[in-house]
């Protein structure tokens, strides 16, 4: 069979998330699961995570379906931690070329002060092929705000030793919202990024789970976010900005270069299946999410001990789940959402509502919308979540 090409019928395209749970610090806005980098459990996680790849691939009869990865995601947590070495070593348990799509993305997440010319240069011979660098600013005050492990100078030197080893593929993390942060500040942050001219850049607005150390911070009124209205415009220039410079615009807070979009990010946006090894790794074949239980302890006793699958939260979804998610995650896409997926899980009298509430906010301007879908309009971007929640009352509002 050659690579990507199913005997029969069409291939089942698959996405694979890795999470690397290991950081040397938590910084004060993350509310991801991690856990303090400890090298003596390094290589146990390792076996635990090839162990739990062979489970996976009894339980889906991975070896004798037609299933195909076109993209891989190391995330973390801080994966670069690991070392090239180590790093090579975990991208061998799923390595499978007659499995692979020949242009299969494997994307690694750094932060800059690990990312040295001799680790890009590890990681690309090792078959990596797109780099997410956590930059999040360029202004040193605001990364010692975020708790980030690196000034900015390092930030620039990790980019120019991407360059050097040959990095094509190559998005750059930035954070807008902060603390204190001006139109102007981040303005500048975000043009010198640009300049440094990547394939990719994501722009996050700064939000603050609870149990962060930003959020209790802010809770209690030592710190304050930027007004709604500087918030607004600084994803207006961040929008302006990026377009001027010849990237699309093509998810609420994603940037690329033609060619150059996150596939493995748009495969979960299109709510196409993926699979997710590692503790608190979340998965979707289809029909079921499940999601591995957040302790790395408990994960590495599961999987090491006598081999089984680690605890998991699992639910299928409903219709209404499935009709929820496709607002919730197409209506991200500047593409949007085809009226004829949303046909397909929702019930004649709900999606007479929905249309209803689409023709309204297509008056209000928030919404594009013709015979074949819908789309966020682009002025909507900054509110899209508000939109959002008018379509899914609309779907959940009783007719009575």
């Amino acid at each position: 069979m050659n690579r990507g090409e199913a005997i029969d019928g069409e291939v089942r395209e698959i996405s694979l998330y890795i999470h690397t749970p290991f950081c040397v610090r938590k910084c004060r806005y993350c509310s991801f699961y991690s856990v303090q980098s400890e090298p003596h459990r390094f290589d146990p996680y390792l076996r635990a995570l090839a162990n739990e790849w062979q489970l996976l691939r009894e339980e889906t009869g991975w070896d004798d379906s037609d299933q195909c990865l076109t993209s891989i995601y190391v995330g973390g947590g801080t994966p670069s931690v690991l070392g090239s070495v180590r790093l090579r070593g975990l991208l061998d348990i799923f390595r499978d070329p007659s499995r692979w799509a020949d242009d299969c993305e494997i994307t690694v997440e750094l932060n800059p002060e690990g990312a040295s010319y001799e680790l890009f240069t590890g990681l690309l011979a090792a078959g990596y092929s797109r780099f997410s660098l956590g930059l999040q600013s360029f202004r040193d005050a605001e990364l010692s705000l975020l708790g980030r492990g690196h000034d900015a100078q390092q930030g620039r030197e990790a980019v120019h030793a991407a360059r050097r080893a040959g990095c094509r593929n190559l998005n750059l993390d930035l954070m807008y919202g902060l603390p204190g942060q001006s139109i102007e500040q981040w303005t500048t942050s975000l043009q010198e990024a640009i300049a440094l001219e990547p394939a990719h850049i994501s722009c996050y607005l700064l939000t603050l789970e609870e149990e962060t150390i930003l959020h209790q911070l802010l809770h209690g009124g030592e710190l304050e976010t930027p007004f709604d209205e500087i918030l607004l415009k600084q994803y207006m220039v961040t929008r302006d900005l990026a377009l001027a410079a010849g990237f699309e615009h093509y998810e609420i807070s994603n940037f690329a270069r033609p060619g150059f979009r996150c596939r493995h990010n748009v495969a979960t946006w299109r709510r196409r299946p993926y699979y997710g090894l590692g503790p608190a790794a979340h998965s979707f074949d289809g029909a079921l999410r499940w999601c591995n239980a957040a302790n790395l302890t408990v994960y590495l006793e599961h999987l090491l001990e006598a081999p089984r699958r680690p605890p998991r939260e699992r639910y299928s979804l409903t219709p209404a789940d499935e009709a929820k998610e496709m607002i919730l995650l197409g209506l991200r896409m500047a593409e949007g959402l085809k009226w004829s997926a949303l046909e397909g899980v929702t019930a004649r009298g709900a999606l007479a509502r929905l249309r209803r509430r689409a023709r309204l906010l297509y008056g209000t301007g928030f919404l594009n919308m013709d015979a074949e879908g819908l789309r966020l309009a682009p002025q909507a971007y900054f509110v899209s979540n508000s939109v959002f929640v008018e379509l899914i009352r609309a779907l959940e509002e009783d007719d009575s």
